[in-house]
């Protein structure tokens, strides 16, 4: 699929999260940015869920970048406040080109 790089409008922040023990066993988690590419962003819906009774909002979003190996599933990217789960990366056409990456908004802290 061709895309235009002048679509790439928004700056996003990739962060990989370190887990870290103290002297007494407790588990610390951090996040730390990692890369700091233009992307374009495309919403992709909006589902409500209901589990137990309660309804939750979950928004998929569709990140677009240049392709970089560093980007894992394991990350998370932060754009205007945000925090969205990184549920897939996929280099289209295997020709390490572009990178779509799948995301839900999420709750990830600390």
């Amino acid at each position: 699929m061709d895309f235009d790089s002048s679509q790439l409008n928004r700056k996003i922040a990739i962060q990989s999260r370190t887990v870290t023990k103290d002297a007494y066993g407790q588990q610390s988690t951090s996040w730390t940015t990692i890369s700091t590419p233009f992307a374009c962003i495309r919403p992709l819906s909006g589902n409500e869920l209901v589990v137990a009774q309660a309804v939750n909002a979950e928004v998929q979003v569709e990140f677009r970048i240049r392709y970089r190996s560093s980007v894992l599933a394991a990350n998370r990217i932060v754009y205007a406040g945000k925090y969205y789960d990184i549920k897939s990366v996929l280099d289209e056409s295997m020709a390490h080109v572009w990178l779509r990456i799948l995301c839900t908004e999420g709750l990830t802290l600390g």
